[in-house]
């Protein structure tokens, strides 16, 4: 039935969510024309497709959003990646079921009650279901199995590129990765009747698919309802008085019916499901709301300034996880991340767009310690042919920020200003109204910026910067790269940033064939059987010939001393950058594996933004990377940062 509705998403989305209610109330597998349409539970489809047996075709946009890897908006031809990558997961699949069953376990998968019929004319009595959801978010190793799935694939398509993710690639076993190279390389085998071949016109809307598929969370905007706004005095009581309230786990959706919602006309169904709703936004976890509700979460948020940096993450995590619902709520989310960023002196998000780019710009120069720039931001107050040179800016974001940084650093040394001080131009007064829309009374604020232009100073300074960074990426590719940028800057300020990217260059040039080389290691298959064959021949010889098992082991025999990797080479960027941190940088790393990174820094009488940013400056300059946000270690360099923790061991109490 919805393949006739395929030229319609809506009839179509709408078919698809009573097809899946049905099955749902039958206790049937989800068929494949319906698998991934439908306006609810779609991170139910990742479940039901890897219980599927055989494993369906996953659409690239699926893949794209639940791996959220950069790499991948460069695939051109998506079709045959998703085919490639959807073989290799069937291939893993077959083989985990067997050999690791604990990855379909109750740490990977989670069983959701969910209200059938949802939105249409039902006069019956509420029906509920039990639904089975993939869990990204926990111990199991799905979510490693994706992106290691699709790095590996990407790999063997783009050898040649300079973005492949290798780090992802290791995160598959080498049993794992021995399934996938042999899918990939035996293309024509009778194996591949695991996969399922489909007729493209049975599927309906899927054929819609695109890196922006509907995978995350919606927030959904009742224009039926209340639109009225709460007052601020009773609104901001009851906030308070709620704050440390927690509610049921898994409770059902009910709409707020609320444009702006509040706790005082809350009925006990919405508020059950409110404290629910909030108490998994805090911990990472998201499902469907409304605007209501999203509403008075923001109003929270942003009612107190305890604990900022938490506050901003629990912030950037709903705009991540919401902002594709629509325009208005990404709207919503993004001025609330950026305003609470500027009132405590944060790192304000940015989503590529024109509005206020050159205040933020000034902002992140000015308030945010140096070294989260992007290079898209500052590129329009830049020389225009500098653009010419860059392949793709991304590369060049790393190289740009450590320039800023050794500059800022050296004009601060040299006469005690910083980088945004020593920018001339005409200055102009902004005057930003903090939280419009929601029911705050943060007020306004003011900021005298530069008026940055290609130039003045301030575009002087940029183009600088920017042209350092372009030379130390392009040169050592061969690709052409601007003159350098003599005249724009002092000559000292010049060596310094120049001094600083060629050992940021080095060091990433030494780490990409460390990866290479362990890449190429664990694609290795020894085979036993010729092994002992060798072997059993050696044995024979020797005892045609009456030859001792044992060698000699006289000191004129002995075997000359090879070099080891790291006598060669001396010490690696990640001992470099344990020997860098002091002790409170080490304790407030340690802590942070355990989850006490905040309490580790009050405890030391500091902030976490503080500490977080001295160790991310010196991993800058020693790994080409940073390594914790927001008081978690990234999960790629976890294993790395235990290594230097052991060979300096902390007390954090």
């Amino acid at each position: 039935m919805n393949g006739h509705f395929s030229d319609s998403y809506t009839l179509s989305v709408l078919t698809a969510s009573a097809a899946k209610d049905m099955c749902l109330l039958m206790g049937r597998r989800w068929p494949e024309q319906v698998l991934w349409t439908g306006g609810y539970l779609r991170d139910a489809s990742l479940a039901e497709a890897i219980l599927s047996d055989p494993v369906p075709r996953i659409p690239f946009g699926v893949i794209s959003r639940a791996c959220g890897m950069d790499c991948l908006k460069h695939v051109d031809d998506r079709e045959a990646f998703s085919e490639t990558f959807s073989k290799g997961l069937g291939y893993i699949v077959a083989m985990e079921r067997t050999a690791d069953p604990h990855l379909f376990g109750s740490e990977c998968f989670t069983d959701r009650k969910v209200l059938l019929f949802d939105g249409f004319a039902y006069y019956g009595d509420p029906e509920y279901a039990s639904a089975k959801v993939l869990r990204q978010d926990g111990p199991g190793r799905w979510k490693d199995i994706f992106r290691g799935l699709a790095a590996t694939v990407y790999s063997a398509v783009h050898w040649d590129h300079e973005d492949i993710p290798w780090r992802e690639a290791l995160l598959l076993t080498d049993a794992q990765a021995e399934r996938v190279r042999l899918a990939m390389e035996d293309e024509s085998s009778a194996d591949d009747d695991m996969m399922v071949r489909r007729d493209p016109a049975e599927w309906g809307p899927a054929l819609l698919e695109d890196e922006d598929y509907p995978l995350n969370p919606t927030v959904f905007e009742d224009m039926r309802a209340k639109m009225s706004h709460p007052r601020k005095d009773s609104l901001r009581a009851a906030i308070r008085i709620h704050r440390g309230q927690t509610g049921r786990r898994d409770v059902p959706y009910v709409p707020s019916e609320h444009w702006c919602a509040s706790y005082d006309e809350m009925t006990h169904e919405q508020l059950e499901y409110y404290l629910s709703w909030r108490a998994d936004v805090l911990n990472g976890v998201y499902r469907d709301t409304d605007r209501g509700y999203l509403w008075l979460l923001l109003c929270e948020a942003v009612d107190s300034e305890a604990d900022p940096n938490r506050r901003l993450s629990v912030l950037n995590g709903m705009l991540k996880a919401y902002g594709g619902s629509s325009d208005s709520i990404k709207g919503l989310i993004l001025r609330t991340c950026q305003d609470y960023a500027i009132a405590t002196g944060q790192d304000p998000p940015w989503d590529g767009s024109e509005r206020d780019q050159q205040f933020l710009l000034w902002v992140k120069l000015d308030i945010v310690p140096i070294g989260r720039v992007p290079v898209e931001m500052a590129l329009p107050y830049a020389e225009p042919g500098v653009r010419a040179y860059m392949k793709n800016p991304a590369d060049y974001d790393a190289a740009f920020n450590i320039a800023l940084r050794a500059l800022s650093s050296n004009i601060y040394d040299r006469i005690g200003k910083s980088l945004a001080e020593c920018m001339t131009g005409r200055s102009k007064t902004v005057y930003r109204k903090l939280f419009p829309g929601l029911s705050s009374d943060w007020g306004s604020c003011s900021m005298t910026i530069c008026d940055i232009r290609p130039t003045n100073g301030g575009g002087r300074i940029l183009t600088a910067a920017l042209k350092a960074a372009i030379r130390a990426v392009n040169l050592p590719r061969g690709l052409k790269a601007p003159r350098r940028p003599t005249g724009m800057i002092r000559e000292k300020c010049l060596l310094i940033m120049e001094s600083e990217l060629m050992a940021w260059t080095e060091r990433q040039e030494r780490a990409r064939r460390v990866e290479r080389i362990r890449r190429e290691a664990a694609s290795i298959v020894l085979d036993r059987n010729l092994v002992t064959d060798a072997e059993t021949d050696l044995a024979a010889v020797r005892d045609m010939m009456g030859t001792e098992d044992d060698e000699p082991s006289g000191p004129e025999h002995a075997a000359p001393a090879q070099e080891t990797p790291a006598e060669a080479t001396g010490t690696t960027p990640w001992d470099d950058l344990g020997n860098s941190l002091d002790d409170g940088q080490r304790g407030y790393l340690a802590a942070s594996l355990d989850g006490r990174g905040e309490a580790f820094a009050r405890d030391a009488g500091t902030t976490a933004v503080r500490l977080e940013d001295g160790i991310n400056a010196a991993a800058m300059d020693t790994v080409g990377d940073q390594i914790i946000e927001d008081g978690s270690v990234f999960d790629e360099y976890a294993d790395d940062v235990r290594r230097i923790l052991a060979a300096h061991p902390v007390e954090i109490g």
